[in-house]
Order: structure tokens, then sequence, then C-alpha cells
């Protein structure tokens, strides 16, 4: 059985088990009411999935892999009927806020055949410019704690049909500044810089209000490329480390059900993203996870032993954990207090890959951050492991990392089969 192991690692070695990139979030500017939403790629390679924008404030927008982001409001989970809070998988996201004072050109479904326009376009700024707000952090309501659940830098891509000037500015009414301005002259065919779309580069969208877009002609599409450098490179060799340690809150994509009736007590729990401050994880409800894109070349590639911090005083926690979406073991904290728990062993191949921890319950540890300890190379121990990691061969119909007559011999038994009910 282990050569059969040896085989296939030695032909698969070099498979990637999992490409991930750069989150783009990607907005079409829409007449009102129109929800279909542009298929395709724009200026930024590889993005071609599309949200839906036509107005409204506080209104979400996220990267293909946020779900279910909530508006920006105050939920009254005591309300009849109860308005409960959201849970949502956050990786990239901001609110939009749009004050109006705009027309509606255009109609169809591509992505600069409509969109907002001015109500005095024109190819140059005007001070009667219609704006358009990004919003970062969730400040929006008394009962809200806790930051960071939204927000982060940027290259905003910005799409214009029409001649006419983009202008970003911040938004202190005390104090207005211009951090970057850039025109268009038209479309011709395809999407060319300059003539339908310009580049703001490292654009900061945090507190409230910390940026607004001014128009002067049309305003058509948005690309809000995160500057976050992902993935998280595991250098086992190094003697920093960092370079083989996950901090815990720098996560790609969390969920967070924000269903603990306690979950603003402490100073910074949230009811509009993952709970964490400066080191830690906390207020963990059954379900709330965390992904890291991780990169492994083939030098680091190997067998490691995973251990977590936990700060257990205040409870027992037991967490899942998942490697490209297959689980691959569990780890417990037994309510000592602070601890090392671990390890947890398991296989890391050549490529990009994503990590995840998920809370198997209400638990009152706080996690701290991941380690990755390099022990040796690969170990493929039995079939199941082989499976585990993908590796088996398309043709094994049994499931016995063979490809053999018994395997033959179903194909054929299934093209002998009448499924005809006639």
């Amino acid at each position: 059985m282990m050569g059969n192991v040896k085989l296939f690692m030695a032909i698969l070695l070099s498979i990637a088990t999992m490409a991930s990139g750069v989150e783009v979030i990607s907005i079409d500017i829409n007449n009102y009411g129109n929800d279909v939403a542009y298929i395709g790629e724009a200026a930024v390679s590889g993005a071609t999935e599309w949200v839906v924008y036509y107005g409204g404030w506080g209104t979400p927008v996220g990267s293909p892999r946020s779900a279910d982001l909530a508006e920006a409001k105050v939920h009254y989970p005591e309300a009849d009927p109860p308005d409960p809070y959201p849970s949502s998988t956050y990786a990239e996201q901001v609110w939009l806020g749009d004050p109006g004072g705009h027309g509606y050109p255009g109609s169809g479904d591509t992505l600069l055949g409509d969109g907002f326009q001015s109500n005095t376009p024109s190819p140059t700024s005007l001070s009667t410019d219609p704006n358009i707000a990004f919003i970062g952090l969730d400040l929006f309501s008394g009962d809200q704690v806790g930051d960071d659940a939204y927000g982060g830098t940027f290259d905003m891509y910005v799409y214009g049909n029409s001649a006419g000037t983009f202008t970003l500015t911040n938004a202190d009414p005390n104090g207005m500044v211009v951090i970057a301005s850039g025109s268009v002259t038209g479309t011709t065919s395809g999407f060319v810089e300059g003539e339908n779309y310009v580049v703001f580069s490292g654009v900061s969208i945090a507190d409230p209000n910390s940026a607004l877009l001014w128009y002067s002609n049309e305003l058509n599409g948005i690309q809000l490329v995160s500057t976050k450098q992902t993935p998280k490179v595991i250098n086992p060799d190094s003697v920093d480390p960092n370079d083989y340690t996950i901090t815990i809150s720098d996560w790609d994509v969390a969920f967070d059900t924000n269903g603990r009736p306690d979950e603003t007590n402490y100073g910074f729990g949230s009811y509009y993203g993952p709970d964490f401050y400066p080191g830690s994880v906390g207020i963990l409800d059954t379900g709330d996870a965390m992904e890291y894109d991780v990169s492994i070349d083939a030098a680091a590639q190997g067998q490691y032993n995973l251990t977590i911090f936990m700060d257990t005083t205040y409870g027992a926690t037991t967490l899942n954990f998942f490697l490209d979406g297959i689980p691959i073991g569990s780890l417990t904290g037994s309510a000592i207090g602070p601890e090392t728990v671990g390890p947890l062993s398991f296989n890391l191949f050549t490529g990009m890959h994503t990590l995840k921890w998920q809370s198997t319950g209400y638990q009152g540890a706080n996690l701290g951050n991941i380690v990755l300890n390099y022990v040796g190379p690969i170990i493929l121990n039995d079939c199941a492991d082989v499976y585990t990691y993908g590796l088996q061969l398309g043709g094994d119909i049994t499931g016995d990392c063979r490809v053999d007559i018994s395997d033959l011999a179903l194909i054929v038994a299934e093209w002998t089969n009448d499924y005809n009910p006639f």
C-alpha cells in the first residue's frame, strides 16, 4: 500500500491545492431599481463578479468571498417581530452612501451603459458635482462598540463613459482636502485608462465617510482592489518566528454569527464583524470561524505541527480545523488559563492553501496566534490520507488508491445499465 502512496506523491507534489487571489470589490453602478449586475472583466484582471449599487445609505458591498453583509443600522432583537443581529461572512467590504443630487443615464446590463450622472454634466469639476461616500468603521449607532469590521486600503478604479473628472476628497466638513483627481475623455472600445477609467492608489477607507468620490459627469462603475498582502508565506527555516506564525486577527475571511447575548459586553464585541482586539479574538459562538490564506513553496513543503494560544480562564474551548475545506482535526483548551494548545499534525503541499478554525460552541476562550512548526517530509500513512489531501487518481472508482481491473469492472457495469423507465 505504501508503495502506491509514494508513487502518487511523486506524481503530485507540484500540484497546488487551492488558488487564492487578491480581493476585489467590483461595483456596477446602475439605474435606480436595476439589480442586474454586469458580468465580465473590466480593467482589473481576473475580477469578474460584480455587485449592484443604485443608491441608498449605509449599503454594504463586498468581494466575492463576502456574503450576507449587514446594512448599517441599529438592530433590535427585542422588537416584535425580532430584528436579529446579522450573521455575515467578511472578506473585503465597505459601506456606500449616496446623498443624491444626480440623474440616471442610459440603460442595459453593460458596465458602461448606465449609472449615475451629474445634473450639471461637465468635463471638469464644478462646485455642484454629486458624490458617493465610502464608509469604513462600524460607528453608526450608540449601542455598537468595536471597530475594523469594515475598511482597509484599496487601489480604486473609477469608470466613466463620458468626458468628466473624478475627484477624491476626505469628508471632514471643517476642512475638506483633495486626495487625488483624474479625468476621462469618454469611451471608445474596451477599457483604457484615461479614456473610460482612472486609478487612485492607496485609498484608505477607515472612519465613517473617510472618502468622498465626486464626479462631474458619469459614474458607471467602481472597483476597490485590496492592497493587503495575501497570502501569508510560510518560511519554516526562518529565525524570525513571524515567518511561520499566523497573527490570529489577520484573517482573510471571517464568519461571525453575532449570536451571543453578551456580544458587546466586553469592550470589543461588535454586531458588524468578528470580535477581536490587538492580539486576540474572542466572544466565540457556534460556527464563528476565520480563514487564512497561506503559501507554501517547494522548500517549505512538508509535515507541520500546528499550535494555537488560548486564554481559557473563562472556560474550555474546542476548535475544529480545516485545510482547503477538508477537516484535519480538532484542538481543545482545557480551562487552565493561558495555554498553548496542540500540536495538530498535517501536511502542507506546495501551493496556495486556506487554513480555517471554527468554534464548536458558545465558548469562553480568547484565541491568540497560530504557529506552524515544520516537522519533516510529507507523510501519508494510508489511502484515507491520500483522499484527505485530494491526491486520489481520477479513475479510482473503488476508493482503494489503485486504478485496476476492479475499477474497470464498475465502469463496464455502468455502461450496461439501462436507466430508461420505459
